[in-house]
């Protein structure tokens, strides 16, 4: 009869070969005879094991550790099934047990870190791998465990090294190829990455994921056939492979296909509906289509899943600052910035949308902080000249721009450098040294034939070349040929048919980002309401979110509104869209989306207007809209567009009211004594040929006080009291700054001072209205251009020419004459409210403007 010891050597040989009933029976027969033999028990319990009897092989297993409490391969097999119960902490302690009774146990060591890797213990779990290779170097799985860990922790280096050691001890071992050849891609070593793949799908040929990662490799080496097929091989092996159709979106969104990307998209989360990824790049192909809504719902359920990932915070920050949702966009961008201080990439967006709010001195601080976390961050370099260029300090702009073209030099870029003007001129021969430069920079640009695709990127505004007080039709028209956009994009499809037949309404559609309590909103709202629906349908066209008064006064009387997209290709299909006859823009320079679309043929007739009263230099542009007292008979040597000019300006101005009892100038802080002159324009417009007239105001009056507005920004007061400094330095200490001032108090300063003065070459406009309203006498020196005889228009119409000047020794003149007279200062008031009806709710100019529009969509249908 055979021997207790032969009958477990028999069940043992019987495990091994897969005879498991035969060596369990085998197993009780010991038992029978000796019911405490642990071997026996610790065999049935690993026998019970394998065959998913959990509850009986903790049973045996305890049972063998109780007649044998110092095995530690026993409590290793212990931990295994404490392991598939997920009992995590009774596993772990039976494996310390087990090391503790027997430390050169490889495998022990090997299970302890495979449990604390699942448990997200990494540096424990690879100490523990790292223990097993010690005591069993060829050791595969150890190699390939740690390996996985390394790579997770970026520690790439260290990982190829065990991986080499896997396929080294085992050559047909093809996840650790697969996972090899992820490693290599991570070091975008992708020729070996491919071998490890192909040899992975060779030794597994159902194997879904290597076919998916060669895919990926493919994509990125720009081979997108080769690309296509692997996807597919794996949709193929596994279809239900999530991964392979995530992928397969992000090829079609690189091919521009953009359904085809959708719909691979929605299959990934068909298979995985919490995939993050899934949604995340779903949500970045919605903000490239503009469709902002559906980018946000993608972004938001990404962060359901993971709400730590700063770069979806971010992105769902510039999904709501295009939509003008700048609060949210800021919460998301501080909150990406709270999840990863050192995020260069948010900063700068953070900086961008302190921009898009005028807050440049937030929007420096924080572009200033990207190119600190990246100082090779173009972009941000980029951002930052500008918003230094705005603030007037060109020294600082230029050597941003200067970092920003070394390190990406772009067209964008070249042409920002050649284009940028300071904002506050120190000199005449300041002006004439940045022209000269413009015009040479402008003209090599051209020379070497670069062109800048604004369906990328927005063009670059001239907003500052208008205050030099030259004609600038040239060099607009040479700016505007570098900013091309192919002819499909130029032209809309039938943007060349007139959308009415006769006896339509004609389609008229108002274009401008400030339809809000803003000067062009002020000028224009008067046109919407006023413009006779028997003949026109009037859409208005507002760029950004605006909630207030003003823009709620466009709502009202549109007959349609609609907020345009700050996503370019979005905005021009939503304005083709509207089937427009004529597509009028309130200004043009002042703003880059609205001076982008000038770019395209959006409508058979398209007009700009004196919003920013300087030519658009576009072909694409038909018309200006101007009017006879505007224009001198040289005017049409000024544009590139067809003039027109009614003999009635085409404004229909609702006459300004102040709220409430006007307040006396001592609240202002100024003495009975003092005889004010103030100068209430924007600090860019004060030309330094204008520094000796209002010297010579001072000097001549010595009760005099010069009132200025203070600057959007203080570097701007600054630059100015520098030149003046320079310039009239005698009178300097009658020199006031007023700070900023809400709109009834500006209106308000208007109406107490003794005389307001227009500045010579760029004059007041809608600051003239609102004066004139109160019978506060300009004087004002008409120049050549349209940007320096607004007033004079207006006192034309009015038929008072006593504070029209004809040079500067007579604009001294009507200036002092009405500061130290205030007899007929009176007289003046009275006879400017006297004729001042006429500039007021007048709608003879709107009816010419009507007249117009009749006509030039009669002459387009007439061919």
């Amino acid at each position: 009869m055979a021997t207790i010891a032969e009958k477990l050597a028999l069940a043992a040989q019987c495990h091994q070969s897969g005879a498991l009933g035969q060596a369990e029976q085998i197993c009780r027969e010991v038992l029978q005879s000796d019911p405490g033999h642990a071997e026996a028990l610790h065999r049935l319990g690993v026998l019970a094991f394998q065959m998913s009897d959990y509850t009986a092989a903790i049973s045996h297993i305890r049972a063998a550790l109780a007649a044998n409490p110092t095995n530690g391969g026993y409590f290793s097999n212990l931990a295994l099934v404490y392991q598939a119960l997920h009992q995590w902490d009774d596993a772990v302690a039976s494996l310390r047990e087990s090391i503790r009774l027997a430390p050169d146990l490889a495998a022990a060591h090997f299970n302890l870190g495979n449990i604390l890797k699942q448990q997200g213990k990494l540096d424990e779990a690879a100490a523990s791998y790292r223990q097993a290779l010690l005591l069993q170097p060829d050791f595969a799985p150890a190699h390939h465990n740690l390996a996985n860990i390394l790579s997770d922790q970026d520690r790439l280096e260290e990982a190829v090294s065990h991986y080499q050691q896997v396929v080294r001890i085992n050559p047909r071992h093809a996840l650790a190829h697969n996972n090899f050849g992820n490693t290599l891609k991570k070091q975008s070593k992708l020729d070996e990455a491919t071998k490890h793949f192909r040899q992975a799908a060779l030794l597994q040929p159902d194997f879904d994921q290597p076919r998916n990662n060669l895919g990926s490799v493919f994509c990125e080496q720009g081979k997108f056939d080769e690309a296509l097929v692997c996807f597919q091989e794996a949709l193929r092996c596994n279809p239900q492979c999530a991964e392979a159709y995530l992928n397969l979106g992000t090829l079609f969104r690189i091919q521009g296909k953009t359904q085809q990307a959708i719909n691979a998209y929605h299959e990934t989360l068909r298979l995985k509906p919490n995939c993050v990824d899934a949604y995340k790049r779903l949500g970045d192909l919605w903000q490239d289509q503009g469709r902002f809504d559906e980018a946000i719902a993608c972004y938001r359920l990404a962060l359901s899943g993971d709400p730590d990932c700063f770069t979806t915070q971010n992105n769902l920050g510039n999904v709501l600052r295009k939509q003008g949702k700048w609060a949210g966009a800021a919460s998301c961008y501080h909150e990406a910035l709270r999840l990863s201080p050192d995020c260069a990439v948010a900063h700068y967006n953070l900086g961008g949308l302190f921009a898009d709010q005028i807050k440049l001195e937030e929007a420096a601080a924080s572009y200033r902080e990207a190119v600190r976390l990246d100082p090779d961050l173009a972009d941000a370099h980029s951002a930052l000249g500008a918003v230094l260029n705005d603030q007037g300090k060109m020294e600082e702009a230029i050597a941003s721009w200067q970092k920003a073209t070394r390190l990406d030099p772009n067209d964008r870029l070249r042409i920002a450098m050649a284009t940028r003007l300071p904002i506050i001129y120190q000199s005449m021969g300041e002006i004439e040294f940045w022209r000269e430069r413009l015009i040479r920079e402008v003209g090599l640009l051209r020379e070497q034939k670069v062109a800048l695709d604004i369906t990328e990127q927005p063009i670059l505004t001239l907003f500052y070349l208008a205050y030099q007080g030259l004609n600038d039709r040239d060099i607009h028209r040479d700016l505007g040929r570098l900013f091309r956009a192919p002819r499909q994009e130029r032209d809309a499809a039938g943007s060349g048919r007139m959308r009415s037949r006769p006896g339509d309404k004609i389609r008229i559609g108002m274009l401008s980002c400030y339809f809000t309590t803003h000067t062009i909103g002020l000028l224009n709202r008067g046109l919407v309401a006023q413009l006779s629906r028997d003949d026109f349908e009037v859409t208005v066209l507002s760029i950004g979110n605006h909630d207030n008064e003003a823009a709620s006064f466009f709502k009202q009387h549109a007959d349609h509104y609609l907020e345009v997209s700050r996503h370019f290709p979005t905005a021009r299909r939503l304005i083709a869209e509207q089937n427009l006859d004529i597509l009028y823009f309130a200004d043009i320079d002042m703003d880059p989306l609205a001076s982008t679309l000038a770019h395209s043929r959006l409508a058979p007739v398209q007009c700009a207007t004196w919003g920013h009263p300087v030519t658009t230099g576009l072909d694409t542009m038909d018309y200006f809209i101007s009017s006879a007292d505007l224009e001198t008979d040289e005017a049409h040597l000024h544009y590139t567009e067809a003039l027109v000019c009614p003999k009635t300006l085409p404004i229909y101005y609702y006459r300004p009211q102040l709220p409430g009892a006007p307040k006396d100038r001592s609240e202002f802080g100024w003495s009975n004594q003092a005889h004010i002159y103030a100068c209430p324009q924007s600090l860019f417009k004060l030309h330094p040929e204008f520094d000796e007239v209002l010297a010579t105001i001072l000097r001549r009056d010595p009760h005099g006080e010069l009132v200025l507005l203070e600057g959007k920004y203080q570097f701007w007061d600054e630059l100015l009291r520098r030149r003046l400094t320079n310039t009239i330095p005698d009178v300097m200490d009658r020199v006031r700054f007023v700070p900023f001032l809400n709109r009834p108090d500006f209106v308000n300063l208007m109406a107490v001072a003794d005389v307001l003065l227009d500045p010579l070459h760029f004059v007041g406009g809608n600051t003239s209205y609102e004066a004139l309203a109160f019978g506060s006498p300009i004087v004002t020196l008409p120049s050549k251009f349209l940007r320096g005889r607004i007033t004079y228009a207006l006192y034309k119409q009015m038929g008072v020419m006593d504070c029209v000047a004809q040079n500067t020794q007579e604009y001294v003149e009507i200036a002092l004459r009405l500061g130290n007279d205030h007899e007929y200062r009176d007289m003046m008031r009275r006879k400017i409210l006297d004729a001042s009806d006429v500039l007021y709710e007048n709608s003879a100019g709107i009816r010419e403007l009507e007249k117009f529009f009749r006509q030039a969509v009669q002459k387009h249908s007439a061919g």
